[in-house]
């Protein structure tokens, strides 16, 4: 009964923390539409003219971050005994799934919101590095 209840959900939450750094490092350097560093006279950001290429790229990019935020959700508010087991190591699913969405309704737009994102997820699930 221990096994069903708290082994299957740590061992998924730790397949998911693998494949959320293997999406995320996959997803790192798609092109967004708009970047601060391109500026107009005026001040405007400019936006970027993106090869058909590049917005299927950041489309499934925004798609595959918010796939994983939905799947950590989904741990974090189902799998109640793991969850506290998780915590408990200091890895904080709720925080992460929350930067997740954040992130994925960032990546059209470079900007400061996107990095601290990057960097909630960083945190809440203890990830050195993306890139």
């Amino acid at each position: 009964m221990t096994l069903e209840f708290v082994g299957r959900p740590l061992r998924k939450f730790y397949d998911l923390h693998g494949e959320t750094i293997y999406r995320l490092v996959n997803v790192a350097n798609v092109r967004s539409i708009t970047d601060p560093t391109e500026q107009s006279p005026s001040g405007e950001t400019n936006q970027r003219r993106l090869s058909p290429k590049e917005l299927e790229a950041l489309e499934d990019a925004i798609k595959t971050v918010r796939d994983l935020a939905s799947q950590m959700r989904a741990f974090a508010f189902n799998e109640t005994l793991a969850l506290h087991i998780v915590c408990w190591f200091g890895y904080d699913p709720e925080k992460a799934s929350a930067a997740m969405i954040g992130l994925s309704n960032t990546m059209a737009t470079y900007n400061a919101e996107r990095v601290v994102h990057r960097e909630s997820i960083k945190t809440a699930l203890k990830i050195r590095q993306f890139v």
